[in-house]
This record gives structure tokens, C-alpha cells and sequence, in this order.
């Protein structure tokens, strides 16, 4: 998801507390871990064998994966985690937060969890650490998930469309009063189809900030403005990468079911078009450069900003089916 880089706001230190008592039901642990100088938020499910590890988007949060992950424990171990600058994990305001940095991060969280060889998921900016890393450690990747993050971010028409997306993807002020209107915008403008899934829920719980007296907020441009620079700045070399990719891409970058007057969804509908044209030329590239086998598929009825959270017994399928071959 890419709406944090417009965020503004400071962030308190810990998570917004709600008046419900809504619990996590995803059976997995959280703990964290020390590698390259900072703490990571690590949620594990468990299983054995090989490890799947699974990245989150750019302003997003490990608990994206909570309804797909456990159902991947069968033969492997299961793990995701929050990058620096997200979630619980550290955010350190000088970073760095450049690929290379990730990636580093990324290979000793690795380490430290005793994880040899990995099939890696990367939702949207999650796409370049598992692209770099499979570069870079041929021999720990066995395989590459690619969640709606078959992209070279740094593409001119991929930054041109960033620019020029038609709907504001932040909150208004009066979005921020509370964590219930603020609950209530995500839900309106990431889930206009539907109730947010149990995933969804814990991620916006995880991401949510407040202050003492309970007013929202949003990342820092300190942190984000570094992070959007490492996502668009990373030019992705596919021919070195040898290991098998699933890449699963959305119907739609955005929904055309979000509350919009007709002026706007045309913009919306517009927009989508040179989207998907994107879209296209960015599979016809991964099928032309990378080396080993990938397999494309788009699911239909989904959108870029709840991608993992959607259509989970499809994604669970296509995705075991996958790890079945490795």
C-alpha cells in the first residue's frame, strides 16, 4: 500500500488503544529480534521445514498476512514481520532506509531465526527486498511470491502514476478525531466491497498510532519520505534472479466501488486503464527476463491496497500449489 508517503503527522510510540476487546484470532506468536542495529516485529505461525517469509507493503503491517499464513504451515515455517520504520518495529528517524539496508536486515532476521534456505512474499514494496535478496542469495532462495508486487517501482510510468492517482489515499483531519473514525475511512476507501477480514482488523490495529488524547496520526515524512525514495529508487535486474516466482497481481490498482462522484470515478476508471497497461508490460518483462519459471495469475474482484487480505482461500491455493514444486 502506498498511501502512507503523504502522511504528515508524529507518531506516539505505541499502538492506539480501542474500547472494544477485539482479539487476534491468527494463531501465531510475536516476538522481536535484533539484527543491524534495530528491532523487528516478528509474528511466527510455526511449521517445519523450509521457511516462507512473508514482507509487507510501504506503510503496512505483518498482520496483512494473518488469514493467508496459516494456512502455508504444512512442510514449512511460516513467518512474517514488520520492517523497520513499521509497526512495532524500530524507527530509527536518521534510517538508513535504502534496499540494500532491507535486505541486510532481512538476511540476518534470517540468521537469527535459524532460517537457511526461504521461500520469500513480498507485498507491493515488499516486492524489491525479496527481488534484491534472490539477487544477491541465489542459494537461500527457493522460490519468490510476488503479492501484487510485480513491479518495477522505479519505472518513470509507475512514479508518473503515483503522481497523478486521482483520489487522496490519507486521511482528513476529521478522519483522525478517534480510532473509530479512523476505522471507519480505512474501511470505507481500502474495503468498499465488503467487511474487513480478520487480517485486516489486526493490521489496523497495528498500524494505528494515538495520542493522549486518542487523535490519530500517521507516520512521519522523516521516516516515509526515506522509504517511498528506497521504493522508487531500486531498478530491479529480473535476469539474475534464478529462483521460481508466483506472481499474483489485482484485478484493479484501485477499487471502482469507492464512495466518488461520477467526475471522479472517471478520473478513477481512467487511471485504472493506464494501471493495467502497466500491468501488462510488467508481466510480459517477467516472463521475458527472469530465469527460472514463473507462473502469472490475477484474481479477480481484488485491489493493490488490501491485496493480502483478500481472496484467501484462491491465494492459499495457488500458493501451496507453489510450494509444492519446491
Amino acid at each position: 500500500m502506498i498511501a502512507a508517503c503523504t502522511a504528515k503527522a508524529p507518531p506516539p510510540p505505541k499502538p492506539a488503544a480501542t474500547a472494544d476487546t477485539w482479539t487476534d484470532p491468527s494463531p501465531h506468536q510475536s516476538r522481536f529480534v535484533r539484527v543491524n542495529g534495530v528491532s523487528l516485529n516478528v509474528l511466527d505461525w510455526g511449521g517445519t521445514g523450509d521457511g516462507v517469509v512473508l514482507i509487507h507493503g510501504m506503510g503496512d503491517s505483518p498482520h496483512s498476512f494473518d488469514d493467508v499464513a496459516p494456512g502455508l504451515t504444512g512442510g514449512h515455517h511460516v513467518v512474517a514481520y514488520a520492517r523497520r520504520g513499521h509497526g512495532q518495529s524500530d524507527r530509527p528517524a536518521a534510517g538508513p532506509y535504502d534496499n540494500e539496508t532491507l535486505v541486510e536486515d532481512l538476511r540476518q532476521l534470517l540468521d537469527s531465526l535459524g532460517i537457511k534456505r526461504a521461500v520469500l512474499g513480498g507485498w507491493s514494496m515488499g516486492g524489491n527486498e525479496i527481488t534484491r535478496f534472490a539477487e544477491r542469495y541465489p542459494d537461500r532462495t527457493a522460490g519468490l511470491i510476488y503479492f501484487e508486487a510485480g513491479y518495477d517501482w522505479s519505472d518513470s510510468t509507475e512514479v508518473r502514476l503515483f503522481g497523478n492517482l486521482p483520489v487522496p489515499l490519507s486521511p482528513s483531519s476529521a478522519d483522525l478525531v478517534s480510532f473509530p473514525a479512523y476505522r471507519s475511512w480505512w474501511v470505507r476507501w481500502y474495503w468498499p466491497n465488503g467487511t474487513p477480514t480478520a487480517s485486516a482488523e489486526a493490521e489496523i490495529r497495528d498500524i494505528s498510532r494515538a495520542d493522549s488524547a486518542g487523535t490519530m496520526s500517521q507516520p512521519t515524512d522523516a521516516v516515509m519520505d526515506p522509504i517511498f525514495r528506497s521504493l522508487v529508487s531500486y531498478h530491479r535486474d529480473y535476469a539474475k534472479v534464478k529462483a521460481p516466482v508466483l506472481a499474483l497481481y489485482a484485478e484493479r490498482f484501485v477499487s471502482n466501488q469507492l464512495p466518488l462522484p461520477d467526475s471522479v470515478r472517471g478520473k478513477v476508471d481512467a487511471w485504472n486503464g493506464e494501471a493495467q497497461a502497466f500491468r501488462q508490460a510488467s508481466i510480459e518483462r517477467l516472463r521475458r527476463e527472469l530465469r527460472g519459471p514463473v507462473d502469472i495469475q490475477i484474481l479477480s474482484g481484488t485491489t493493490h491496497p488490501n491485496f493480502p487480505m483478500a481472496s484467501r482461500d484462491t491465494m492459499v491455493a495457488l500458493i501451496k500449489a507453489f510450494l509444492a514444486k519446491r
